[in-house]
């Protein structure tokens, strides 16, 4: 499953647990820096679940995504249940970054190789790169299950479909 000094990889299907018998599974989609891209689905699945990918649907959107880092999964608190193909053409973001004045504005791919100046429009819908911890995820699971209270953070790790690294720069 993970290699030598990597807590999770690409394609990794982990559960994020809500309570003691239940949790919800994510997909790593990609690895940045010291930085993971996760989907995490709206279905939950028993926490003993172990690579039954019958039980998986990841042919819906997913309902949160977050670049985060690997620190639940370092005892085991996001434990990996298997593997699947983690789709980063359909996924993986473009970022924006700069300011709105002319010149200022731009757009980079998921991984800051190639970037090019924005449109206004791009500025609008492409989310700057921020980085969530862990914690954030497990949170809005919690209040997305209705154990605890919603708060308006958790909107920020909805997933919203956007111009994807692909789309804008090739894969």
């Amino acid at each position: 499953m993970t290699k030598p000094g990597n807590l999770a990889n690409a394609g990794d299907v982990f559960l994020i647990p809500v309570d003691s018998s239940r949790g919800y599974p994510g997909v790593v989609v990609a690895e940045r820096n010291a930085s993971l891209y996760v989907l995490v689905y709206d279905q939950t699945l028993p926490l003993h679940s172990s690579g039954n990918a019958s039980s998986w649907n990841f042919t819906v959107d997913p309902l949160f995504a977050a670049l985060t880092f690997d620190a639940r999964f370092y005892h085991g608190d996001w434990k990996i249940i298997g593997q699947t193909t983690p789709e980063p053409d359909r996924f993986l973001p473009a970022f924006s970054y700069g300011s709105p004045e002319p010149g200022g504005a731009r757009v980079s791919n998921f991984t800051g190789t190639t970037s090019r100046s924005a449109s206004p429009a791009e500025m609008q819908t492409i989310s700057p790169e921020i980085y969530r911890i862990p914690m954030l995820l497990e949170r809005a699971l919690r209040a997305h299950a209705g154990l605890d209270p919603w708060y308006p953070v958790f909107d920020e790790i909805r997933y919203t479909k956007t111009p994807t690294s692909a789309e804008l720069f090739g894969s």
